[in-house]
């Protein structure tokens, strides 16, 4: 779980295909995140047009393969669903079936809370979707599940505070959510340790109390 953990911190995509390919590593787990690592890379970083061809190619590879073991699972499918709602081109397929995935994953489970959240950011509750977000992350157990999966769980709760707040906090993602190997949370000031060198990053008061208050960190 610690070479995933640096894999993600780095968005190194050719070890994130290693890591899967290992028979040891494919699980439900491993395959979201790596899934996950993948579609964000190509997303948000910049790449040249072998890397696009290659990386959407082991994309697609590695979701085909998933999709064979997991295919009825409600945690494999939403969340996958998410993933490629985020790039569905990627993947060759539509948004429509990334909100279908979504949404049988919630019948398949109709009390899990997150998985119905598809109703409320994708179809006809929409309009309620502020307040579904602050009940959402007023959830322990919804901060704990959302921990699990790693980076692809930081970014969906980003996504949560974003409709919450109606504002982009996704500038923190890999600054706050940082793997660091050492740091601490003192007054209204985050420290961090990294690389030898030490970063006063935020204070509180510009972070949504919540943030700071629902993850605990990896130190």
């Amino acid at each position: 779980m610690l070479e995933l953990n640096k894999i993600e911190e780095s968005l190194d995509i050719p070890k994130a295909i290693e890591y899967i390919a290992d028979n040891q590593n494919k699980n439900i787990i491993n395959y979201l995140r790596v899934l996950f690592v993948i579609t964000y890379f190509l997303k948000e970083e910049p790449y040249n047009e072998k890397e696009y061809l290659l990386y959407t190619d082991y994309l697609k590879k590695i979701f085909l393969e998933s999709s064979k073991k997991y295919s009825d699972n409600a945690e494999f499918l939403f969340y996958t669903g998410f993933i490629i709602s985020m790039g569905e081109w990627y993947f060759n397929l539509t948004f429509e079936q990334s909100v279908e995935m979504m949404t049988k994953a919630s019948e398949i489970e109709p009390k899990n809370e997150l998985y119905q959240s598809v109703y409320f950011f994708y179809l006809d509750k929409k309009n309620k979707k502020k307040e579904y977000a602050k009940h959402l992350l007023g959830k322990k157990t919804i901060q704990k599940e959302l921990y699990s999966k790693g980076l692809l769980g930081r970014y969906i709760y980003i996504v949560l505070l974003n409709m919450l707040h109606r504002k982009d906090y996704s500038f923190i993602l890999n600054r706050l959510f940082h793997f660091a190997e050492k740091g601490r949370i003192k007054n209204d000031t985050i420290t961090l340790m990294l690389d030898n060198s030490i970063e006063e990053i935020y204070k509180k008061k510009t972070i949504p109390k919540e943030l700071l208050e629902g993850w605990e960190p990896d130190w």
